[in-house]
């Protein structure tokens, strides 16, 4: 059995930080989504996208006009999505596999639902409901 001292704790845990900091700006400078004229985004962050039986990692945003999600490019399925604020009929906090409280379904007028998990699910959802709101006023 190895044991590890205060120091190799430490060590490993700088590492690892350090390891997924360069991850995080890789995603980031991986999927800068394009945009439409006067386009803004409003939020943005760390997502997977539920297509079929893969969890595709990449970033959501949200713009003052769609949803979007770029995948980054070590995905299997690295197509972009996105839909108009007006298609989206309802946003639903839900848990990722009945437990994790970290799921976002967006539920469009097609009748077709978007699953995410993402971090700060009720964040996200609050943002997305607020565009809803404004568009039923």
């Amino acid at each position: 059995m190895v044991v590890l001292g205060i120091g190799g704790i430490v060590l490993l845990t700088v590492i690892g930080i350090a390891i997924s900091r360069g991850f995080q700006d890789w995603i980031r400078s991986d999927t800068t989504p394009t945009l439409e004229k006067e386009e803004a985004v409003v939020r943005e962050g760390l997502a997977n996208r539920y297509v079929g039986t893969e969890a595709v990692g990449g970033r959501l945003f949200l713009t003052d006009q769609h949803v979007r999600f770029e995948p980054h490019s070590a995905n299997v399925q690295t197509s972009t999505w996105k839909a108009p604020l007006s298609d989206i009929r309802e946003v639903e906090a839900t848990r990722t596999f009945g437990f994790l409280p970290n799921g976002v379904v967006l539920k469009l007028t097609s009748g077709e639902a978007e699953q995410f998990a993402t971090w700060n699910r009720d964040a996200w959802c609050e943002a997305m409901r607020s565009f809803l709101d404004e568009r039923e006023e």
